[in-house]
């Protein structure tokens, strides 16, 4: 049996919010890739919070997908925020010169602060 990801997906302050759990890579960025193009934006506006506070690995294929939800948070008018990025995730974010295109945050309410303020 292949690993599989758990996915939750919940509405804060106007925003998506997507919790992942579990190693992205070959084998689950599709999961997540489809995950995200179900569930966003939904009801919500065109922000985009992704909790990968319990994603301990993350390879080219999950950084595609992050990618690619970054695109379609910008085509909304909004932006991709990650949340609680642990280390090899952040290492692989940062060496790729992503982290420069992509909003990090320390945790879900951080990314939900900065938000709120950049509506006011």
């Amino acid at each position: 049996m292949s690993p599989s990801l758990t996915l939750t997906c919940r509405s804060a302050a106007q925003v998506t919010v997507i919790h992942v759990s579990g190693a992205v890579d070959s084998t689950t960025a599709p999961e997540l890739d489809d995950y995200i193009t179900a569930h966003y934006p939904g009801e919500c506006g065109p922000e985009l919070v992704v909790d990968m506070g319990e994603v301990p690995f993350l390879d080219s294929s999950g950084l595609v997908v992050l990618i690619r939800a970054h695109g379609l948070a910008r085509e909304r008018g909004g932006d991709l925020h990650l949340a609680a990025v642990q280390s090899s995730p952040a290492f692989l974010l940062a060496l790729t010169g992503a982290r420069e295109a992509i909003r990090v945050h320390d945790d879900v309410e951080a990314a939900l602060e900065a938000i709120t303020a950049s509506r006011t």
